[in-house]
C-alpha cells in the first residue's frame, strides 16, 4: 500500500509538467488508497479492543478492568486512570468519567 502510494506520487512529480497527466494520476492514487484502505479500516474498527492486552496495561493494572468492561454495556463507570478507552466496552455504550474532576454539567 505504501509502495503503491510512493510510486504514484513519484509519477505525479515526474509528470507535473503535463498538467492533465498529473491530475489523472493523482485521482487514480487517491482512488486506489481509498479502495485498498477501506477493508483495513473496517477490520480495525471491528476488532479494535478484541486483541490481547499489552504490557503497559498490565503495568498499570488496567487489563482486568478492560476485560470486565468488555462484557458491560450501557453503564456509568467512574475511573481514576487516564487510560479510559477500554472501559467503554465492546459496543462503546458505557459512559466513562474521570473521578474527582467536575465535568461541564456538574452541579
Amino acid at each position: 500500500m505504501v509502495a503503491l502510494a510512493a510510486a504514484l506520487l513519484a509519477a505525479v512529480v515526474l509528470l507535473a509538467h503535463h498538467r492533465r497527466a498529473g491530475v489523472v494520476i493523482a485521482t487514480i492514487a487517491v482512488a486506489a488508497c481509498a479502495v485498498l484502505g477501506w477493508p483495513m479500516a473496517r477490520g480495525y474498527l471491528h476488532d479494535r479492543y478484541a486483541g490481547p492486552t499489552d504490557a503497559k496495561l498490565e503495568t498499570l493494572h488496567m487489563d482486568a478492568a478492560y476485560r470486565w468492561a468488555s462484557g458491560v454495556s450501557q453503564a456509568r463507570i467512574a475511573t481514576t486512570s487516564i487510560l479510559q478507552y477500554g472501559l467503554y466496552g465492546a459496543d462503546l455504550s458505557n459512559r466513562v468519567r474521570y473521578l474527582g474532576v467536575p465535568g461541564p454539567t456538574a452541579r
